[in-house]
C-alpha cells in the first residue's frame, strides 16, 4: 500500500466556486503567520502573551483607530473576559468581533 504523495494531498483540497474573494482570500493566507511573543501591561502589571503577527498587527490597528493602546485594549478586554476564558482565547475574539462589527458597518473604520 502506498502513501499518497504530497502532491496529492494538495490537489484534495478544494474551495467552493460559489466563495466570495474575501473568503477565498482569508482561507488561502490561513498559514502564512508565525506567532510571537510580546509583553503588554493590564493594570500596570507586565504579562506576556503569544499571538499570531497578524493579530499583533490587528490589535495595533485597532488601537490606532480607537485612539487608544494596545495595553488599554487589553487592559478592558481582561476586565470583561468571562472568569473561565482564557486571556489570549478572549482578546483573539474581541479582534474577530470588532472586524465583523466593522464589516457591518464599513464607515466605522476611520
Amino acid at each position: 500500500m502506498s502513501r499518497k504523495s504530497n502532491t496529492a494531498v494538495m490537489t484534495d483540497r478544494i474551495l467552493p466556486e460559489y466563495m466570495s474573494r474575501e473568503a477565498t482570500t482569508a482561507i488561502l493566507n490561513l498559514n502564512t503567520g508565525t506567532l510571537s511573543s510580546r509583553n503588554i501591561r493590564i493594570h500596570n502589571r507586565r504579562t506576556s502573551i503569544r499571538l499570531d503577527d497578524r493579530m499583533w498587527k490587528a490589535l495595533n490597528e485597532i488601537a490606532r483607530i480607537e485612539g487608544c493602546t494596545i495595553h488599554d485594549l487589553c487592559t478592558a478586554v481582561y476586565d470583561y473576559k468571562d472568569s473561565d476564558t482564557g486571556f489570549t482565547t478572549a482578546l483573539r475574539v474581541f479582534l474577530m468581533n470588532y472586524y465583523r462589527v466593522t464589516a457591518q458597518q464599513p464607515d466605522m473604520m476611520h
